[in-house]
């Protein structure tokens, strides 16, 4: 990439996300990091993203992956974007335990 910033970063991860290449997706998160760049602003609404996105391609397993590793603490958005995945790909009993125990504490 001949300009790397936030903006084209991200919109890498999307096209990866989108297309069902959620280990690219997570990959690019990582370049990202050690290259020191700002995902965003607001990196919770990063990670909340690539939850929501590997969710919608069917992507269960990473999109939980992608909350455990986590900086910081995973808020409703994050958890709900899990669930409507899960809602949505009928998997709530293998994916959704854990987002639904957040909501209810």
């Amino acid at each position: 990439m001949a300009r790397r910033d936030k903006f084209t970063w991200t919109a890498m991860i999307v096209g990866f996300a989108i297309n069902g290449q959620g280990k690219e997706a997570l990959d690019m998160l990582s370049d990202i990091l050690r290259a020191s760049i700002a995902p965003d602003d607001q990196p919770i609404a990063h990670y909340g993203c690539m939850v929501d996105l590997l969710g919608r391609a069917g992507h269960l397993t990473e999109a939980l992956a992608v909350i455990k590793k986590m900086p910081m603490e995973p808020n409703s958005i994050v958890w709900g974007a899990l669930l409507g995945a899960c809602r949505v790909h009928k998997n709530v009993t293998k994916f959704g335990t854990e987002g639904v125990t957040y909501f209810y504490n």
